[in-house]
């Protein structure tokens, strides 16, 4: 393994056709800066780098990282500018915002045409990141997350998200392949996972010691959406638990199955425990809800239908 102190404009690259292995490595930011992360590319010839890490108990950590891992070349961030741009937002902790901030670039070609990698990833612990992966923009490489951890801790960012106590999101994603995420643990964050027209999402207990998918004091646990008119994409949310989170789950434009999931709040917080808006759905057997303002709410599901059946609640406002 390798223990890295990197500087602000500093990060690792894995080019179309190679393949990076992490053993007990531990990668993170000096003097009290952020750094780049890791950039795995691919191209369009149908080349893509892989970033893996063995399954062999060996634990890696990624701190401090702007992006721990993204899919796709990017151009080295200007601290400066991104934090003169956050100095006239008064609550970026709440603000949903901040990736067009910060990543003024994500939309380019140069990102499109780079993003097409393949992570296999195991028992990474991304910690104190802006975004622990960037997953966007990957026509056909099929991601697993599994057993790794994304948290913010009480020492928040560091520059230039001085007085971030948020990470932006665990794992982020828009237009990507097939992602299945096993058995991880977010907190802390304001999205646990984000995406946006993904062809398929599976967030579920890890298969071999059934240890679930943990979101704790997560404004969003998981959010799914779809705002392109092909069709829905599949969304699988199982067996997970969700504590303190201001919305533990929401789903738009899906065709979504959300079952066994056990959301818990405390008294009086104020939250939504399963939120469909435009999506088809099957809520049922046995997600128990515990001290929410709203248990389910389901909104424009008219054309799309939606099933609710066989759910527990407890102390639910409505």
């Amino acid at each position: 393994g390798m223990n890295i102190e990197f500087g602000p404009n500093a990060r690792i690259v894995v080019e179309p056709g190679a393949n990076l292995t992490l053993q007990n490595c531990h990668f993170t930011g000096a003097c009290n800066q952020m750094w780049q992360g890791i950039q795995v590319y691919g191209n369009s010839a149908g080349n893509f780098g892989v970033l893996a890490t063995p399954n062999d108990g060996s634990i890696n950590i990624i701190e401090d990282a702007v992006t721990g891992v993204a899919t796709f070349q990017y151009p080295i961030l200007n601290f400066a500018t991104i934090n003169a741009g956050l100095a006239s937002i008064p609550d970026f902790n709440t603000l949903n915002g901040l990736v067009s901030l910060v990543f003024t670039n994500l939309w380019s070609l140069n990102v499109f045409n780079t993003a097409n990698a393949q992570l296999l990833l195991r028992n990474v612990r991304f910690i104190n990141c802006f975004m622990g992966i960037n997953a966007s923009w990957k026509p056909s490489q099929n991601d697993v997350i599994e057993n790794c951890s994304f948290t913010t801790t009480a020492a928040g960012l560091r520059f230039p998200f001085t007085g971030f106590t948020r990470g932006e999101a665990g794992i982020f994603a828009i237009f990507n392949g097939t992602m299945l995420i096993e058995g991880c643990n977010f907190q802390q964050m304001k999205f646990g996972i984000r995406t946006n027209a993904s062809q398929s999402l599976t967030v579920i207990p890890e298969t071999v010691t059934a240890t679930p998918c943990i979101f704790n004091n997560c404004l969003v646990g998981v959010s799914s959406r779809n705002f392109t008119a092909t069709a829905f994409p599949n969304v699988q949310i199982t067996q997970n638990q969700f504590t303190g989170c201001a919305t533990a789950i929401q789903c738009q434009g899906s065709n979504a199955t959300v079952f066994g999931n056990t959301i818990q709040n405390g008294a009086g917080q104020s939250s939504v425990g399963i939120l469909m808006m435009g999506s088809s759905y099957a809520i049922g057997r046995n997600n128990q809800i515990t001290n929410v303002s709203r248990g389910i709410v389901s909104e424009d599901t008219d054309m799309s239908g939606g099933l609710i059946h066989a759910n527990n609640g407890v102390n639910i406002d409505g």
